[in-house]
Order: structure tokens, then C-alpha cells, then sequence
């Protein structure tokens, strides 16, 4: 490393515990993109992040898609000028943290037990949030002034689809970069390839009657049954991808029903498809409705149609010689002293939105995709400190020192 590199090294040694500490700071808020007072809780998190994100300088906006919706928080390090524009950071929202083995009192306590830092987000990705802040922290105060410019950007409702997020931001140009990295968690690998993700409904309708009489009624919740069996029996047309493996098919929702003793007429399944080069959404959604016209014409009381209900994205692959992947292979090595792997994830999440526009984003970041979403969620802390020099010094090649 020269001089430079080294001492903003030396600069997140000296200073790793202010990582603990906007983690452990914004893992106290409840950011549930799937309750209704999310709104609320964002405008108190994005309150603490505007005196993180100001105190280093920082130009703060919130980015709100509507009234109703969560706001977005993007802040600006201007360059200074001839270089490339780098965006790092993610969602700010969890998942419930309601289990009752925490091991740290709740979710929302956060402690660090051997090395590890625990609570909801340690790793799903507010701990990746604090180590991209303190990257640029060390950028700034090792007096490094970059071409191109920084966006850090903490958005919503990514656990729920992301619309009023990171879609909104970049649809509507709040956020422009050239380069994005998404601090999610990868375990510090870097995920090149990433399956496409539709989400699918599948409505049925049957024939009401009383309960005590179902011949005269045509039952939807076992008509739904039947189709959920076959589905999952059969799934879909495709050939396993080297790096990503096998397309998946998960049965995530099923609603029907209006009393237990009346005969249902309407039944709603959904369905999660995590695709592989060579599938399309429009091509796994036309296998769904051929196999519904089949089993209709073999059942003349079925009726059913299925639609797109969510998120519909491509699978994508970004290659090696992509200078951002190449930026953190090299700066991987040189932190951890290991060469960091390139790996698929199961979907590309916030980044589809920047692939779509042909901006290479990708997911690099602290903690295990096996450890979120449950109880006793945990980022290693050694990571946490590693994803911060390794971001800071992957700054320094796309955005150019002036």
C-alpha cells in the first residue's frame, strides 16, 4: 500500500469502535418497512443519520417517493471534479425481531459476545450502514480529496419490494452514480451473479354454499390445493446455472376464506421464483398460466389466472473485468490478505435497479446471509472494521484522488 492507503488504514484501526457505535445506534430503531408507523420510525432514524452524515460533511436530502411513503436519505461528498461518482450503503429497514431467544435481551439491544456484534440489522445491513459512513469518515479525515464524487444512501421498504426505495431513487434520478456497492451481507464476498426474482399471483374462485352442504358450492382452498401440489411438484423449465445453481420455487402466501362454515369462493396464492440465466419472468409466468389452462380443461369447476405481484427482475452476471469488481478483489486482498470470492446471491435486491440501467451494482458487505432474518442475528466485528478499509480504498481507484 503507499503512503496514503496505509494511513487511512492506520485511521479505521485507531477509530474501528465508531462502527460499534453508529451500529449499535441505529439497530435501536424499529425501522419495520412492514408495520404501519414505518413512516415514523424512518424520520427518526434519518434524524440520527443527518448528524452522522453532516458531521463529516455531508450534504443531506431526503428523498421521499409520496407523502404517505418512508423518506429515503441521500448524502452528497462532492469531488472535485473529473471523476467518477461512487454510491455505497442500503436499506435502512428490518424484519421483526419478535423471537424470545435472544440472547442479548431483544432485538433491538445490540452487544458484542465474542466477537460478534448481535441484534436486528447487525448484519441485514445496518452494520454494513455504519461501516460505509466511517469509510468516508477515513477518507476525510486523512485528508484525501477525491475526483468523483460519494453518495451514501440509506433507503426504505427494501424488506417489502423496495418501490418507495431504492426504485424510487434511481427512477427518478435522485441518485446518479457510476459504480453502486450495496453493503449487504456476503460474508466479504463478492456477488457477481445474481438470480432474477418474480413474484406471482395465482387467484382462484370457486362457488359459495353453507357449510354443512359443500356439494353446492365449489371450494377454492381445494382447488387452490390441488394447484399448489402441482406447482411444486413440477416446477419450471430451465438448466442449472454453474455459479447460481437451480431456479427455486417458494409458496409464500395463501389467503381464502371467510368463515369456517361457509364454503369459500375465493382463494390467492403467491408465488416467489428466484430464476437463472436462461429464465425470464414473462417465460416462467406463461409456464404458470399454461399449466392453470391445462388443469381447467381437465377440471371444468376450476377457474383460475395468475399475474405478476411484486418484483420482476432479471438475472444478471457482471464480469470479472468490471473495474469495480476488480477494485475490490485487489483491495480485498490487500485488507484481509486473502483473495475475496466471487459467488451468486440469491437475488440482486436494491442492486436490480442500477443493473437495469447498465450501472454495475453489486453486494459487498459485513455478516451472513444464514444469519439474518431470525433470532440472535450477528455480524463478525472483525468484518464490520474490514468492509469499512476495504470500501474506503476501493474509493480511491473509481473515484480518483485529485
Amino acid at each position: 500500500m503507499t503512503q496514503r492507503e496505509q494511513a487511512i488504514v492506520s485511521w479505521i484501526d485507531q477509530h474501528s469502535q465508531e462502527i460499534i457505535r453508529i451500529a449499535t445506534n441505529l439497530i435501536r430503531f424499529p425501522t419495520l418497512s412492514s408495520r404501519p408507523e414505518a413512516r415514523e420510525r424512518y424520520d427518526e432514524l434519518n434524524a440520527y443519520l443527518t448528524k452522522e452524515a453532516e458531521a463529516i460533511g455531508g450534504k443531506v436530502e431526503l428523498c421521499r417517493k409520496d407523502p404517505a411513503a418512508g423518506a429515503n436519505l441521500v448524502a452528497r461528498y462532492a469531488g472535485a471534479g473529473g471523476g467518477k461518482a461512487l454510491l455505497m450503503g442500503g436499506h435502512t429497514d428490518v424484519v421483526p425481531a419478535e423471537e424470545s431467544t435472544w440472547i442479548t435481551g431483544n432485538g433491538y439491544e445490540a452487544k458484542i459476545i465474542d466477537g460478534k456484534l448481535y441484534g436486528r440489522g447487525s448484519a441485514d445491513m445496518k452494520g454494513g450502514l455504519a461501516a460505509c459512513l466511517v469509510a468516508i469518515r477515513a477518507l476525510k479525515e486523512s485528508g484525501v480529496k477525491l475526483r468523483g464524487d460519494i453518495l451514501f444512501v440509506g433507503s426504505v421498504d427494501e424488506e417489502i419490494g423496495g418501490a418507495n426505495g431504492m426504485g424510487y431513487l434511481v427512477e427518478s434520478g435522485a441518485v446518479k452514480a457510476d459504480y453502486a456497492i450495496n453493503a449487504e451481507q456476503t460474508d466479504l464476498a463478492i456477488m457477481t451473479a445474481y438470480k432474477g426474482n418474480c413474484w406471482i399471483e395465482v387467484k382462484v374462485t370457486g362457488a359459495t354454499a353453507h357449510g354443512s352442504t359443500p356439494h353446492l358450492g365449489v371450494n377454492a382452498i381445494e382447488k387452490a390445493a390441488k394447484l399448489v401440489q402441482t406447482l411444486a411438484a413440477l416446477g419450471f423449465t430451465y438448466q442449472p446455472d454453474a455459479v447460481l445453481g437451480s431456479s427455486t420455487l417458494n409458496i409464500g402466501i395463501i389467503k381464502g376464506g371467510t368463515a369456517r362454515n361457509v364454503v369459500p369462493d375465493e382463494c390467492s396464492f403467491t408465488l416467489d421464483v428466484r430464476m437463472v440465466p436462461g429464465q425470464t419472468a414473462e417465460g416462467v409466468l406463461a409456464e404458470v398460466q399454461g399449466l392453470l389452462g391445462k388443469m381447467m380443461l381437465r377440471d371444468k369447476e376450476l377457474k383460475a389466472e395468475a399475474s405478476f405481484n411484486g418484483r420482476n427482475t432479471k438475472p444478471v452476471v457482471i464480469p470479472e473485468t468490471e473495474p469495480l469488481v476488480q477494485a475490490l478483489l485487489k483491495r480485498g486482498e490487500q485488507v484481509t490478505g486473502k483473495r475475496p470470492e466471487m459467488r451468486g446471491f440469491i437475488s440482486a435486491g436494491d442492486m436490480w435497479h442500477f443493473q437495469k440501467i447498465g450501472v454495475p451494482g453489486l453486494m459487498f458487505g459485513p455478516g451472513s446471509l444464514p444469519n439474518i432474518h431470525k433470532a440472535n442475528e450477528f455480524a463478525p466485528v472483525e468484518e464490520l472494521f474490514n468492509a469499512a478499509k476495504i470500501s474506503a480504498l476501493v474509493a480511491l481507484d473509481l473515484c480518483g484522488v485529485a
